[in-house]
């Protein structure tokens, strides 16, 4: 799996727990430490933290990251 797949995978996973303005910036050309940031909001601190484990796990489970 590829960065940029890995992005869509976790912005994905972001719209699925209904976040708001959800983007991917490309910032491969700019950056030593990150090819792509994926950047979203919620509505509450709870639905943020909420989407973030999801997304943590996610990843982890998908073998991207370590738990």
């Amino acid at each position: 799996m590829n960065n940029k797949e890995i992005a869509l995978m976790a912005a994905a996973v972001l719209l699925k727990k209904k976040a708001l303005d959800v983007v991917i910036i490309d910032i491969s050309e700019k950056s030593s430490f990150a090819d792509y940031f994926v950047i979203a909001s919620g509505g509450s601190e709870r639905q943020v933290n909420t989407s973030a484990n999801e997304n943590k796990d996610q990843l982890a489970k998908d073998g991207v990251l370590t738990k």
